[in-house]
């Protein structure tokens, strides 16, 4: 018989998932496990056993047999992790797998550092019909991206933030649905039929769609990403990647192991500087190329935005690169309004903003966000003096509007809502 080993350090939370799915296997059974939204069962023998909704697999027939020699059919102990050995038998070629913890002490009596390792030893039966079509890292890839797309991640929205870990679970916090704001946003017809048709296409096309939304800080890119990426909730797997130091390939990399993925950056050009203008992002702005242009990728869907298009590299918004890139310009006069019903209902408050203000909100071109803070303001106002009136309104005006708008002295930076 054929024999192989390796070994391979992963994330505690990489082998809760894959143990999970491998259990999962083990019980025959088609629950999805979610490490991100757990309700825990512990019983009086201390196992736990997370247990979600069913779903169909028409890739578990491949999978002949999978035996736990440390776990109970009652649950996976919660000691699961320190000693677990799983064999495996997939196409004649069995492989033991063993999910260990090892302490490693640290100097200046910091506490021990563990790390999780997973062996994998492969023994092929050279009398099967056809050869090993895995070795030991192949199988662990398989069991990775197989337990990714069982899990309960696979239809959730997260935030990354790297903090150089090794894995992008370490390092993605989830993002509830009711945390993403659903409010429309004032857009032209044929633009708000670009982003309607883009979240159609995602769903419906295998190919990745590209689109880049770019306008000044306060024309409500922001509030549109969230409201893509809460009508696209619990469809597929959504990150939004914050933080300069992302880093993309291992963003993409773990992406690719699911079926449907949309990955979000907001603020583009923070990623992808002119490289006349930052000479240490070349490398970022080159891997970022490179991952967008390949093929194996294809099933990551993009959504990003940028202050202004002309910051971000011309290499990177090139046609082909990005399916759209649509400008997003400021609320127009004629639904100023419309925006200020939507955010009160409060009629002293709608009373207060005379045609004169009206006329001076458009004279300046004030934003959607400027908008929305000056009617939290009067909204603010009214609560403590339970008085609102056209001249007040007046003076919240022009003081907001100085403090946003503004010309920065020269040397500083200007601060807005993007």
């Amino acid at each position: 018989m054929a024999r192989g080993r390796s070994s391979f350090e992963i994330s505690s939370n990489e082998s809760i998932i894959i143990l999970s799915y491998l259990y999962d296997l083990y019980l025959k059974s088609e629950a999805e496990y979610d490490l991100y939204n757990q309700e825990f069962y512990e019983n009086e023998n201390n196992y736990k056993v997370a247990h979600l909704l069913s779903i169909p697999s028409s890739k578990r027939e491949i999978v002949e047999i999978a035996e736990f020699f440390s776990c109970p059919h009652s649950g996976l102990n919660k000691h699961y992790r320190s000693n677990t050995l799983v064999i495996l038998i997939r196409r004649g070629t069995t492989y033991y797998i063993t999910f260990q913890i090892e302490r490693f002490e640290s100097e200046n009596k910091r506490p021990p550092k563990e790390v999780t390792m997973v062996s994998i030893e492969s023994k092929h039966d050279e009398n099967y019909n056809y050869p090993q079509d895995y070795d030991e890292y192949e199988i662990y890839r398989f069991l990775q991206e197989e337990s990714y797309r069982k899990s309960g991640i696979h239809k959730k929205c997260f935030s990354y933030d790297y903090s150089f870990s090794p894995n992008v679970l370490d390092d993605i916090k989830e993002i509830k649905r009711d945390r993403l704001n659903n409010e429309s946003v004032y857009l032209p017809k044929e633009k708000l039929y670009q982003i309607e048709k883009f979240k159609k296409r995602v769903l419906a096309s295998d190919k990745a769609i590209r689109i880049l939304l770019s306008g000044a800080p306060g024309t409500g890119k922001s509030q549109l990403i969230e409201n893509v990426m809460h009508h696209l909730y619990g469809e597929m797997i959504i990150i939004k990647v914050q933080g300069f130091k992302t880093d993309f390939g291992m963003v993409f990399d773990f992406l690719k192991a699911f079926d449907k993925a949309l990955l979000v950056i907001d603020d583009v050009d923070i990623f992808l500087k002119n490289r006349e203008e930052n000479h240490r992002a070349i490398d970022r702005l080159f891997e970022f190329l490179q991952l967008i242009d390949s093929s194996k990728f294809e099933k990551v869907h993009i959504l990003a935005t940028t202050n202004d298009k002309k910051t971000v590299d011309l290499a990177a918004s090139r046609p082909g690169r990005f399916d759209v890139i649509m400008d997003i310009e400021g609320i127009k006069a004629e639904n100023y309004m419309d925006l200020i019903k939507r955010e009160t209902d409060v009629k002293e408050i709608i009373e207060s903003i005379s045609d004169t203000l009206l006329q001076k909100m458009e004279d300046k071109k004030v934003s959607g966000a400027f908008i929305v803070n000056f009617i939290d303001q009067l909204r603010s106002e009214r609560f403590y003096s339970n008085n609102v009136n056209t001249e007040i309104a007046d003076q919240y005006f022009d003081l907001l509007y100085e403090g946003f708008y503004k010309e920065s002295k020269e040397g500083e930076s200007r601060l807005g809502f993007s």
